[in-house]
């Protein structure tokens, strides 16, 4: 079963940016509700797609300078990467099936 890895600004170029796998990344922040929220829609996703797409979190409030270079101005915020390359983002809560959608129609064009 994939886990969903916790990342700061160390680690992101290795875990997203070099990933070979897609990488679903969520900035969040620890005082947000809906963020709290997503974690059942995340684990669920890293269950779906176990070993074809890495999910992701980030502390947007521990990571801020990472944040702000990829435009994160309020959470959740979840960005869709490929080859290191974003993809695809969305802006707040979102549910697993609209999540799954986003995932199926940029990786796997379906």
């Amino acid at each position: 079963m994939s886990a969903i890895i916790d990342v700061g600004t160390s680690e992101f170029v290795e875990e997203v940016l070099t990933s070979q796998l897609p990488v679903l990344v969520v900035f969040r922040a620890p005082w947000c509700g809906f963020c709290q929220l997503m974690n059942r829609v995340l684990e669920a996703i890293a269950r779906d797609y176990d070993g074809r797409l890495k999910v992701v979190r980030v502390n947007a409030d521990e990571n801020r300078n990472l944040a702000a270079w990829y435009e994160v101005y309020a959470v959740p915020e979840t960005i869709l990467f490929v080859d290191g390359h974003e993809q695809q983002r969305i802006t707040g809560y979102r549910e697993r099936d609209e999540l799954a959608r986003m995932i199926n129609r940029v990786i796997f064009h379906a």
